[in-house]
């Protein structure tokens, strides 16, 4: 089962302001979500915000901004960040292929 490649979409609402897609042999999930971190980052938030982003959790400044949530099923993972503007990264893995070879025999 691997994955092939990663659309990542930048919304504001539901309005579509980015979309991109990046084979995922060429990125790591680490940096994947802190391109995440910094589309949201570019296009709504306010220093500020970004410093209270960036604070341990549990502190009086921290705001969840910038955290990472994560959805996994058996043919997608999908990664989201922020709320308005928010950020997704969906990983679509092969498995349609992989039933169609089963089907077959």
């Amino acid at each position: 089962m691997n994955p092939k490649n990663s659309v990542i979409t930048l919304w504001s609402g539901m309005i579509e302001l980015f979309l991109a897609e990046i084979t995922t042999e060429c990125i790591t999930d680490q940096k994947l979500n802190y391109l995440l971190r910094c589309l949201v980052s570019k296009a709504g938030l306010t220093f500020q915000e970004i410093c209270d982003s960036c604070v341990k959790k549990n502190t009086r400044n921290y705001a969840s901004h910038l955290e990472i949530t994560t959805d996994c099923n058996k043919t997608l993972t999908t990664y989201s960040c922020g709320s308005d503007p928010y950020a997704t990264a969906t990983v679509k893995y092969r498995l349609d292929e992989e039933l169609k070879n089963h089907e077959d025999e």
